[in-house]
């Protein structure tokens, strides 16, 4: 840090707030994370709502249930990546016997959206294994199976 950097002053630690913590569960279940909502002004530092999490079963239940609907807004906002070309451009720097080549290619960056669409898919389906997780083949039908009936006499 330079001279001319202010140095960052930690925010104190504030006391549990329901005006505050319920706007925290809207944000994160409109998709937002836990730490980018923190480094907002007028809210409280991470370390703080980690305390609350700790200090307020309620509180708790509430964010953990934000967290399950963040995975749906996300799961929705993967569909909006996949079917929204994004156009960008990759550029390949080659340094030839004559000089140096540049070869632009201008178009939709589908690797960038699969990237998108992988992550939001791979963390709905741990926050939510149920309604995003991969159905395995040989998962099936886990119930009881009844037989009825014994084997035939000889």
């Amino acid at each position: 840090m330079t001279e001319a950097e202010p140095k960052k002053r930690r925010r104190e630690r504030q006391p549990f707030d329901t005006e505050t913590a319920d706007e925290i569960l809207e944000r994160i279940t409109e998709g937002e994370s836990l730490r980018a909502i923190c480094r907002s002004d007028n809210m409280p530092n991470i370390s703080t709502v980690m305390k609350w999490l700790e200090e307020f079963p309620l509180f708790q239940k509430q964010y953990a249930r934000a967290c399950e609907l963040r995975a749906d807004t996300l799961v929705e906002k993967a569909l909006q990546i996949i079917s929204t070309p994004e156009f960008g451009e990759e550029t390949e720097t080659t340094t030839g016997p004559d000089g140096t080549i540049v070869k632009v290619k201008r178009g939709d960056m589908i690797q960038h959206r699969r990237l998108q669409y992988d992550a939001i898919r791979w963390y709905a389906g741990k926050v939510r294994p149920k309604k995003w997780g991969d159905v395995k083949a040989d998962e099936g039908d886990s119930g009881t199976i009844k037989i009825e009936g014994g084997l035939p006499d000889d």
